[in-house]
């Protein structure tokens, strides 16, 4: 199992639902999880700037390493995630990038 040490006490790695690598601390009693792209981003550059969210270069949620992390912002993060959903690409936890799709599927036209 990896580890993680932060403020002196090593904490087991997990990842959560969404597939982003995590640690919960015990701290005065109170257990806090810490998503680990995040907390690697701000130890080493401060806090995420207002409006920026923490991208994957590699689309790997749970690498956390330093060098495969960008804050963005979120407009810009959105756009780049919706580029790669819309070349057949994806992110998400649990999800096949190799999958096979209907060529013969047509999404419903929405009408207001």
């Amino acid at each position: 199992m990896e580890q993680f040490e932060y403020k002196g006490k090593t904490y087991p790695v997990w990842k959560n639902g969404k597939g982003y690598a995590c640690i919960t601390t015990n701290e005065q009693g109170y257990g806090k999880a810490f998503l680990l792209h995040k907390l690697i981003w701000e130890q080493a550059n401060g806090p995420v700037p207002m409006g920026h969210e923490i991208h994957h270069l590699d689309l790997d949620r749970a690498n956390w390493r330093l060098d495969n992390l960008m804050a963005v912002d979120r407009q810009t993060h959105h756009a780049m995630h919706r580029d790669l959903r819309s070349t057949g690409k994806s992110n998400k936890a649990g999800t096949d990038d190799g999958k096979k799709t209907n060529p013969n599927h047509r999404p419903e036209k929405r009408t207001p």
